[in-house]
Order: C-alpha cells, then sequence, then structure tokens
C-alpha cells in the first residue's frame, strides 16, 4: 500500500520528477525538483505540507542534517545563505512557523530545541517498530 501511495505522491509532483527523496522511514518525502513535501498519516492517507521557500529550505536542512544539533548560525548559513546578526531570533521565528505547519500532520515534534545550542531534527519511527526508550533509574545519595 505504501508503495502506492508513493507513486501518487511522485505521479503528483511531476512525471520527470526524479529528484525525490524518502524521509523519516518513508514518513516524509521531499520532491526537490517541484519544492513539495508530501506526509504519509497512515497506509491510506497522505498529505502536502504547505511551505513557504523558507519553510521548505528549513526543513530540508534539517532531515540532510538529521539527528545533528545545528546552531542558528550554522542554519542562518545554511538556509538563509547571508550573514545576520547573532543577536537575532530569525531562525527562532522561522521554525515557530514551520513547527506549526508541521503540527496539522502530528510532525512538529520532530523538531527538537537544543538548550543553548541550537535544533535537532529527530527521525520518527513507525509504529511497532520503534525501540523502546530505556530510562535510567535516578541514583538516590
Amino acid at each position: 500500500m505504501q508503495q502506492n501511495l508513493w507513486h501518487i505522491a511522485n505521479m503528483e509532483t511531476s512525471k520527470t520528477s526524479l529528484d525525490c527523496r524518502e524521509y523519516d522511514s518513508g514518513v516524509l518525502i521531499i520532491d526537490h525538483r517541484s519544492k513539495r513535501c508530501f506526509v504519509f498519516l497512515d497506509d491510506k492517507e497522505i498529505v502536502e505540507l504547505q511551505l513557504t521557500r523558507l519553510e521548505y529550505n528549513l526543513l530540508d536542512c534539517f532531515v540532510v542534517n538529521e539527528g545533528a544539533c545545528l546552531s542558528r548560525e550554522q542554519l542562518l548559513d545554511d538556509v538563509w545563505l547571508r550573514p545576520f546578526d547573532t543577536g537575532t531570533n530569525t531562525v527562532d521565528v522561522a521554525v515557530h512557523s514551520l513547527r506549526k505547519k508541521m503540527a496539522r500532520v502530528q510532525m512538529h515534534h520532530r523538531i527538537k530545541t537544543v538548550r543553548s545550542f541550537g535544533y535537532r531534527y529527530d527521525k520518527p519511527c513507525k509504529p511497532g517498530l520503534c525501540p523502546k526508550t530505556i530510562v535510567k533509574p535516578r541514583l538516590e545519595l
């Protein structure tokens, strides 16, 4: 079923599009040629994220660097491609906007704030395939 949805998404973007990439274990598809993003909600429903150019570039930067902590300065260099004052909250505003749109498809929690550093994009896992989180008990002293 997932392959059929992938085929539909690929046909919708462009019959000649060869630059589609699957991310998030197939949950997120980014078509670099048409600049469109699709999210598989389940085996039957696919939704297109309506992103601005800036949001698209920001999401692309996050998924390409999946799991890595990206500083605000790195994001400014990679996404905006021009120097900014380091005291600016430009990145924070853009991330907030992207999270808001991703919340519509329950993906906003993928972008984590790394305190005193920047942001990290965490890959989701499909239901039933997620490793259990191991929580170490606190040692009482």
